[in-house]
C-alpha cells in the first residue's frame, strides 16, 4: 500500500534535534508532530509566561515591562523599545496596558486576564508566524490551562500564582505527571518525531534514525 506521513517516525537523540526536524519538515510542507518527554515548565513558552506575569503584577517596574515586551509572545524588538522609551506617551500606554491586565487579574481571575491578553495582543497569530508556531501556541494554551487549574485548586492570588510557576520552572526534579508533559498536536497523518527516551515501547511501520 502507499506510504503515508502517519506511517513514519523519525527517531532523534534530544528535544533540540526534534525541534530542528520539525522546522525542516515544515519548510518542506510535510506535516509533523513531536512526541516529547519534555516537561511543559521547561519550555521557552513557560519562561515567557513568567516574564509576562512579572510585568502584569508590577507594571511600574520598567525592567519587568521591557522584558515582557521583547518576548516572542509580545513581539517587540530592541529598536521598538528604544523608540517607546523616547516617546513618553507610548511608554505610558504600555504601562497602563499592563496595569489594566493586573486589574483584570485581581477582579476577574487569571483565566479571564490570560484569554483577554491572548486575544487583544494577537499572541496566537504572532506565534504562528514562527516555523514551529503551532507547537508554541499549544504550549502557551497548556501553560494557561495549568495556571488556571492551580489558581482554582490552591486558591492562589496573583502573587501566589507567580510564585507557583517560578517554583515549577526552577525545581530540579520537575513532575513527570501526564498533565505536565508537553502536549502533542493531534494529527494521525503527521510524521512522528520521537526522542529516544520517549520511544521506548512504541512501534511504527517505518523508522528513520538520522542522528545515529
Amino acid at each position: 500500500r502507499p506510504v503515508h506521513a502517519g506511517d513514519i517516525a523519525i527517531l532523534v537523540p534530544t528535544n533540540w534535534e526534534a525541534r530542528e526536524m520539525m522546522r525542516i519538515l515544515k519548510e518542506s510542507r510535510v506535516p509533523g508532530v513531536i512526541y516529547s518527554s519534555e516537561n511543559i515548565f521547561a519550555s521557552h513558552e513557560a519562561m515567557e509566561m513568567e516574564r509576562i506575569l512579572n510585568a502584569v503584577l508590577e507594571p511600574a517596574n520598567e525592567s519587568y515591562v521591557k522584558t515582557a515586551l521583547v518576548t516572542d509572545m509580545m513581539g517587540m524588538t530592541g529598536d521598538d523599545l528604544a523608540t517607546f522609551l523616547e516617546d513618553e506617551l507610548t511608554w505610558d500606554d504600555w504601562v497602563e496596558t499592563f496595569e489594566s491586565y493586573r486589574s483584570l487579574f485581581v477582579s476577574k481571575g487569571f483565566i479571564t486576564m490570560a484569554r483577554t491578553m491572548v486575544t487583544r495582543e494577537g499572541i496566537k497569530q504572532r506565534l504562528r508566524s514562527f516555523p514551529d508556531g503551532e507547537r508554541r501556541v499549544t504550549n502557551i494554551l497548556n501553560c494557561i490551562e495549568l495556571l488556571h487549574a492551580a489558581s482554582i485548586e490552591k486558591k492562589l492570588g496573583p502573587e501566589g500564582l507567580l510564585k507557583w510557576l517560578q517554583e515549577k520552572r526552577t525545581k530540579e526534579n520537575t513532575s513527570e505527571a501526564d498533565e505536565y508533559q508537553i502536549r502533542l498536536e493531534t494529527d494521525e497523518k503527521a510524521v512522528k518525531i520521537v526522542t529516544i527516551h520517549k520511544s521506548k515501547g512504541l512501534e511504527y511501520p517505518i523508522v528513520f534514525c538520522p542522528f545515529s
